[in-house]
């Protein structure tokens, strides 16, 4: 008979073994960064300009990938209000976010954190639908600082990204010194991703 297979490891044990295949990150609150956020060698640590993908890349599906990145983040200040205070008060919507309702939600929330939907106006439904979808998944959220965090690093990370692919397109010098700063960012949030999975 067949020799028996290793357990192959889980939870936080996923991360530190190389050899260990990660359970999807959807598991833990994260959403999975895709090729463009991928880790690896090159000048770049492993960022993929859109113009260099495959053909196969749809814009649509990564813009609203980026939405749901944006708003799981905001999900997660309305479910832990007093860290997502900070956290809303260390970004800036007009960089981290792609989404103008999304900017608007988050605009919204640095003053209304406790009660999401106060201070609307009567004839804003948009922002009245999304603000009320944001209290609803936060109530279903496993909360943690920790994830929190991560969630905050998934934004600045994708940031980056946006900005390195600007640079490229333009041809603008400083495309070493953005992408060193990004190579940062994904080991924090590599890290993150591990204390948060910790705390669950």
């Amino acid at each position: 008979p067949p020799s028996p297979q290793p357990a192959r490891p889980s939870g936080p044990d996923a991360f530190d073994d190389p050899g260990g295949e990660r359970p999807p990150l959807e598991d833990y609150g994260f959403d999975d960064p895709g090729p463009e956020l991928s880790s690896g060698g090159g000048g770049t640590g492993g960022f993929t300009p859109p113009g260099r993908r495959g053909a196969g890349s749809d814009l649509t599906s990564i813009l609203a990938r980026e939405e749901e990145v944006e708003r799981r983040f905001l999900a997660f200040c309305v479910a832990l209000p007093d860290t997502g205070a900070e956290a809303l008060r260390s970004i800036d919507p007009d960089e981290h976010f792609t989404s103008a309702l999304n900017r608007r939600a988050a605009a919204h929330l640095r003053d209304h954190l406790a009660d999401p939907t106060a201070g609307l106006a009567d004839d804003d439904h948009e922002l009245r639908a999304l603000l009320t979808e944001l209290t609803v998944r936060a109530s279903g959220e496993p909360g943690s600082a920790a994830t929190l965090d991560a969630q905050r690093l998934q934004l600045e990370l994708r940031r980056l990204d946006r900005r390195l692919a600007a640079i490229r397109a333009s041809g603008a010098g400083g495309a070493t010194d953005l992408a060193v700063r990004r190579q940062q960012i994904k080991s924090e949030l590599d890290a993150a991703m591990v204390r948060a999975v910790e705390a669950l």
